[in-house]
């Protein structure tokens, strides 16, 4: 069974029977492409396949996200799976075929009204074919912040002590709670994806592979004032990778709780460093620097096409808030 796998890495979840690769030969007849949708629960799955002789050879996906932006109301769509059959592999015929399906599958789904920008995280191959035939381009390396000294971290005396850690798999989320915190920790955001309950249920709390990890702090009254999701690994071995971070910004005691208790849980974890993406201009930035993380360059390659001539790739590299959510295959 075909797997969305994001240049050898993915999400995990099964492609529908009608897109599963039959036999392997080499099918004499020419491809014909064959756009397909296929919904789970508010995300698309946005796959255009091609098939010949009653069977599928090639296809491309990518999963349809919202995002909020005041220039355009199109939603984003990341490139996260291509499949050619191995009986095409084998002959000059591959390259042909990817770039035909894929040069559909733009055409298709990528346009202003519909996806205002197209982004992945490509290996270097893909990246060089996107750059190459379908208009793609850096937004440049992804530079991550680490921190190594976890007991530096765990020195600060939580000010907040109500605290919840527990795999991320209750598809019960307290919506209105986490909406309300995402809506006052998104606030200064110019660009960035709906991070809100349906998004936290669609993306960690239903994966059908991976259990993540979901902190919470609350206060005496039982109001939200930190969420964080964790995994164990991601881009390093040994370390504990933050993947989301709710925090009201102007909430310095439910920022600095929240880290000290990452820190205990990854050092349970037995993890030597924490992980997390935070761009130098977010307001997060300076709260990360004084906590001791150290910004290093990752393999990570960030790229983009815009399709709305009113979003530019400089509000994509320098305004849009990026998370290592983003990333299908962590």
């Amino acid at each position: 069974m075909l797997r969305l796998s994001g240049g050898g890495r993915g999400l995990g979840r099964p492609l529908p029977a009608q897109l599963r690769a039959g036999a392997r030969g080499v099918p004499a007849a020419q491809p014909t492409p064959l756009a397909v949708e296929v919904r789970r629960g508010e995300r698309a799955l946005r796959v255009l396949s091609a098939s010949a002789q009653g069977r599928t050879i090639a296809h491309v996906g990518g999963l349809s996200y919202r995002w909020r932006n005041s220039l355009s109301a199109a939603r984003s769509i990341q490139a996260t799976d291509h499949m050619v059959d191995p009986g095409w592999r084998a002959g000059l015929r591959a390259g042909k075929l990817f770039r035909r399906v894929m040069g559909a599958w733009v055409e298709r789904f990528c346009r202003p009204e519909l996806h205002a920008i197209g982004w992945g995280f490509p290996s270097a191959h893909d990246f060089r074919l996107g750059e190459r035939f379908f208009g793609y381009a850096s937004l440049g390396p992804v530079r991550v912040l680490v921190q190594n000294e976890l007991g530096a971290l765990q020195r600060h005396r939580p000010l907040l002590s109500t605290f919840a850690h527990a795999p991320c798999a209750d598809p019960e989320l307290d919506a209105p709670s986490i909406d309300q915190l995402w809506r006052r920790a998104s606030a200064a955001l110019p660009l960035t994806h709906e991070r809100d309950a349906a998004f936290l249920r669609w993306r960690y709390a239903t994966h059908p592979t991976r259990r993540y990890e979901i902190l919470t702090i609350h206060d005496d009254a039982r109001f939200l004032r930190a969420l964080a999701v964790l995994r164990s690994g991601g881009l390093a071995r040994d370390t504990t990778t933050i993947l989301e971070w709710l925090v009201d910004p102007e909430d310095g005691d439910a920022a600095a709780s929240m880290l000290a208790h990452i820190a205990q849980r990854a050092e349970q974890r037995g993890s030597g460093a924490i992980v997390l993406w935070c761009a130098p201009w977010r307001v997060e930035a300076p709260l990360f620097r004084r906590a001791g993380f150290v910004e290093h360059a990752s393999a990570l390659r960030h790229t983009a096409r815009c399709f709305d001539p009113r979003v530019s790739l400089a509000d994509l590299r320098d305004g849009c808030a990026w998370t290592l959510g983003d990333v299908d295959f962590l």
